[in-house]
């Protein structure tokens, strides 16, 4: 059998599958610094993000701790536990501009590393009201960086957080209420877990999709949504409606990073008040 190993003979194809896959994962650590890799990133002509997002896959590497032991020695963040890859990307970026010598005070506004503002990402994440929305894995990876909550009397100038707190403008900060014209933009049919359109009230689709749109600038710290994002949002409905829970409220699935996309498209078609509210809450025109 070890003359046969030394000749090259493969006894288990998913098995060198995966060695092959773990060594172009360890020259993209050595190439970028982590595994928080798009899912569209490619090392030495291999799709190294499509193959890290396929060991991140429930189940995948349950029968194999050594293969999920050896992606964690090259990156102990390599699977975000209930976050992005995005989020987990900005953090990374903080994490190698300090390794690098930069300084905390460094990141403002508009100091873009790794294609994110990370500036911008950081001091997001001095908000308490932000801290209080993330897991226990962020808040230990912020505890390690430096980033410390700071009071939360207002958000950083031209950070968008009066839009942002707590949902308020797509509830009641100008946004109009009521219909939505045909074509607004919302990423397919908002419904609830059983497939049905969700009643609403008071509450319109464009208004839902923002709602969504302000959960996930709160929780990552920016409005870019993969395309195949979905964001789960609370809706209220009304008493008596099929479906409704009385004066109570129900939970819906929007289409997020599509319904974003369709806003920048669409843009020139939008109401004014809604490009107010989008640019305030940090969409990239």
């Amino acid at each position: 059998m070890r003359n046969l190993v030394m000749l090259g003979m493969v006894w288990s194809h998913p098995d060198a599958a995966f060695d092959d896959g773990l060594a172009t994962a360890r020259r993209y650590v050595g190439r970028v610094g982590h595994l928080a890799a798009p899912q569209n990133a490619v090392q030495d002509g291999v799709r190294i993000g499509q193959w890290l997002a396929n060991q991140r896959r429930a189940g995948v590497l349950d029968a194999h701790p050594e293969r999920r032991r050896a992606l964690e020695e090259l990156d102990p963040w390599w699977r975000p536990d209930g976050w992005t890859i995005a989020w987990q990307r900005a953090a990374n970026e903080v994490r190698l501009h300090l390794a690098r010598g930069g300084a905390l005070e460094e990141l403002t506004p508009g100091h873009v590393a790794g294609g994110r503002d990370i500036g911008r990402w950081a001091q997001w994440h001095r908000r308490a009201a932000v801290r209080a929305r993330l897991r226990p894995g962020q808040l230990e990876q912020l505890d390690a960086l430096g980033i410390r909550p700071e009071c939360d009397g207002g958000a950083a100038e031209g950070d968008g957080g009066g839009a942002a707190r707590g949902g308020g403008g797509a509830a009641g900060g100008g946004v109009e209420n009521g219909a939505v014209a045909a074509g607004d933009g919302v990423g397919g049919p908002v419904a609830d877990r059983d497939g049905a359109r969700a009643p609403r009230r008071g509450r319109g689709a464009w208004e839902t999709a923002f709602a969504a749109a302000v959960a996930y600038r709160e929780r990552e710290g920016d409005l870019d949504v993969p395309r195949a994002h979905v964001e789960t949002v609370a809706v209220e409905t009304a008493a008596g409606s099929e479906g409704g829970e009385g004066e109570g409220g129900g939970v819906v699935e929007v289409r997020l990073g599509k319904w974003v996309n369709n806003q920048r498209n669409r843009r020139s078609s939008l109401a004014e008040e809604r490009v107010r509210l989008l640019t305030e809450l940090g969409m990239r025109w």
